[in-house]
């Protein structure tokens, strides 16, 4: 690993003043604390960091949507359940127990 030199910036281009229409693309400000492939980065930009930042994200993200569709998938059930009860069913208890443990797994 080599050395990073007093006062060396982070090469990343970031986004500035808005001049109206477009805006001004400057160099990062911060000082650099780590080199990959011979650039340097803050820990910000560090891409390691980014990628592993974005893969947290991805990941909660997709936690997020499999519940919402887990609790559809739910209410989907129990409306069914209650339009059998509401056409007549035999068992309905029995029918609210499937249903409990399908979800839940009692």
């Amino acid at each position: 690993m080599n050395v990073i030199e007093a006062g060396t910036k982070c090469c990343e281009r970031v986004r500035g003043a808005n001049l109206g229409w477009r805006y001004e693309y400057k160099q990062c400000s911060r000082l650099a604390t780590v080199e990959r492939e011979g650039k340097f980065y803050c820990k910000q930009h560090d891409p390691e960091a980014r990628d592993a930042k974005r893969a947290a994200s991805h990941a909660r993200f997709e936690a997020n949507l499999k519940a919402q569709a887990d609790r559809r998938n739910f209410v989907t059930a129990c409306e069914q359940a209650i339009r059998h009860i509401a056409d007549g069913y035999n068992d309905p208890v029995g029918l609210a127990c499937e249903v409990l443990a399908k979800e839940f797994g009692e």
